[in-house]
């Protein structure tokens, strides 16, 4: 806590009022919550697509999902002791209008790829966003897409229970490999740099 004029200032909003440093780093990929998240042009010329992202917003007051690709993953640290958050920038795809909108026909939900909207407002924090996977649309053409969402296979919604007492023995493997031990070091927040 920080005291000015005799009144104390929490430390999480006296680094906000500082402000971030202007200097900021780029990553071309990051996992964020056991989710791998790939730039667009780090997806170039590769199998595997983890450019996609969904983040859910408000237009007026009505919720609406957002489809979009991972243009850039940034960075912004703060001046007071090593606080920092990271935005994914976006393109989004437009979802209104008879032509461009978006199609759900009760299995599949189709977006354009070709129309972009909100191009002032383009950034998320890292932590707003989800994976989808866009797949080509047989049905309505070329610039159509469908939307496949993404849950975590290794995420579990796990209830926990106060006051469980276990009568079994506690058992040890003697062996230990270096693999396990590192994978076991599980960061919410992991970053690969350009």
């Amino acid at each position: 806590m920080r005291n000015i004029d005799q009144e104390e200032v929490d430390d999480d909003l006296f680094a906000l009022a500082c402000g971030p440093d202007f200097r900021v780093k780029k990553y071309s990929s990051c996992v964020v919550n056991g989710v791998r998240f790939n730039t667009i042009d780090h997806d170039k010329n590769k199998k595997t697509q983890n450019s996609g992202v969904m983040a859910q917003g408000h237009i007026m007051v009505s919720p609406l999902i957002f489809f979009g690709t991972l243009k850039e993953i940034i960075q912004i640290e703060y001046l007071e002791d090593d606080r920092s958050a990271v935005l994914f920038k976006c393109d989004w795809f437009k979802l209104d209008g008879k032509k461009n909108g978006l199609r759900d026909d009760d299995f599949f939900k189709s977006i354009n790829i070709g129309c972009l909207w909100y191009k002032n407002d383009r950034f998320i924090l890292a932590t707003q966003a989800r994976k989808v996977f866009y797949l080509p649309d047989t049905k309505w053409g070329e610039n159509w897409q469908v939307v496949q969402t993404f849950d975590h296979r290794h995420l579990y919604n796990v209830r926990e229970i106060e006051n469980v007492h276990y009568s079994a023995p506690a058992y040890q493997e003697d062996e230990s490999r270096e693999e396990d031990s590192t994978r076991q070091a599980v960061s919410t927040l992991h970053m690969t740099s350009l």
